[in-house]
């Protein structure tokens, strides 16, 4: 899996789930829009969870999907 939908109920909205890597992680996580996937108290590392701010226009989601095949 690369990237998929995830409805979180603890934040309100669909988040876009994508699997970018560790080094990745590290660079992507600062961003606003970007949030720690964290489904048992422990966040993945190689995952991160996108709000809808940071997927909304078609470059963004571009960007994510991109991220994620690579």
């Amino acid at each position: 899996m690369c990237c998929d939908t995830h409805i979180d109920k603890k934040y309100g909205d669909s988040l876009l789930m994508a699997k970018i890597g560790v080094e990745a992680y590290g660079r992507e996580i600062s961003k606003e829009e970007c949030l720690p996937m964290d489904f048992k108290g422990r966040p993945m590392k190689s995952y991160i969870f996108i709000t809808p701010k940071g997927f909304d226009l078609d470059n963004d989601l571009d960007y994510w999907i991109t991220k994620s095949i690579h």
